[in-house]
């Protein structure tokens, strides 16, 4: 309860749902994550200067999200499914707790005269307290005592309750806070002087991208409100889609001249070359050391030459020098004896 007494007093002034030290103690956890008490001047501008990079590449990266992806939708309602294309994913996930948790109340008339008064309760919960809601016929603007819209910006469940019991099938405009759509951050910031702020360059994607949605932001919120000056617009942004693909188709095809050129060119086909060693396997260091088409042969010890079929047990040279060697030692044999050759 002790929580909750600051809030009950302020919650008449728009704080985006932060307090004073929540907002300090985020930026204080932010830069520490970067910046050290022993840095020096210059690494400390460095480090702030890297803290600012991350963390608009981290916004660069929601804005990418909110853009390309769809979020999970609870109901089959046409509000929520409208607020799913205009809130942030952050905002929207806020939106549909609240959303959800009005089907939960039930919505009686008080009092009707210059405003109507209504109470709002949740159903089958005795003893909660109920919230009031007074409708101004006049401004044609419905509060709620909570003040959760005036302190946050998000309509509240007894809101919505009061919108889902009166028939109101999509949030009135003035019931959308334009800080909390995917197009908030597409308009042009400026500072105190009224000099606009600009941190991309005027050629990266982020500069075009934002002037081109601008402009066409401003042409749609014109022509929205008539049928005549909506279909204009929709034909010329027809025609424009249809010239941006047929400038892609001819652009991937090649340049205009060359795809209209009656002039048939002919292109005679390369003669064929077989480069080295073509359709042979790859073979490794040992399997070619153990190749026998390239390994030489053993060498002879008897005759010294190199062949693949003797070796010097049987050496042909080997035999017939002894064969010759084994006649002259006979012969030798018989002239000792007397025996006299024939």
């Amino acid at each position: 309860m002790r929580a909750k007494w600051v809030p009950v007093f302020v919650n008449h002034v728009f704080s985006a749902g932060m307090t004073n030290s929540q907002r300090a103690e985020t930026r204080h956890g932010f830069f520490k994550r970067y910046v050290s008490k022993r840095n020096s001047l210059v690494d400390f501008i460095i480090c702030f200067n890297r803290a600012i990079s991350h963390q608009r590449h981290e916004e660069l990266i929601v804005d990418h999200v909110d853009i390309n992806e769809k979020p999970k939708l609870k109901l089959p309602h046409e509000m929520e499914s409208r607020m799913a294309e205009i809130y942030t994913h952050k905002i929207f996930y806020e939106f549909q707790d609240e959303f959800w948790e009005s089907f939960f109340y039930n919505v009686e008339l008080v009092t009707e005269s210059g405003s109507c008064v209504y109470k709002v309760y949740r159903i089958n919960k005795s003893g909660c307290r109920g919230r009031e809601i007074v409708y101004e016929k006049e401004s044609d603007y419905a509060t709620c005592n909570c003040k959760k819209f005036k302190s946050e910006g998000i309509p509240c469940r007894h809101l919505l309750a009061y919108f889902v019991k009166m028939g109101i099938s999509f949030l009135p405009q003035k019931y959308i806070l334009k800080r909390w759509t995917k197009t908030a951050t597409y308009e042009r910031v400026v500072d105190d002087l009224g000099i606009e702020i600009n941190y991309f360059s005027d050629n990266s994607f982020i500069s075009r991208r934002t002037r081109l949605f601008q402009l066409a932001s401003n042409v749609i919120e014109s022509a929205a409100f008539n049928d005549k000056d909506s279909k204009i617009v929709e034909d010329g942004l027809s025609d424009l889609l249809r010239r941006f693909k047929k400038d892609k188709a001819i652009t991937s095809c090649g340049s205009i001249n060359d795809r209209n050129s009656t002039k048939e060119q002919v292109y005679n086909e390369p003669p064929t070359v077989q480069a080295e060693e073509c359709g042979e396997r790859l073979k490794d260091g040992k399997e070619k050391a153990c190749d026998p088409t390239k390994v030489k042969g053993r060498q002879c010890n008897g005759c010294g030459k190199v062949e693949h079929d003797h070796d010097k047990r049987n050496c042909p040279t080997l035999k017939n020098r002894s064969s010759v060697d084994a006649n002259e030692d006979s012969n030798l044999l018989d002239l000792n004896n007397g025996i006299l050759p024939q």
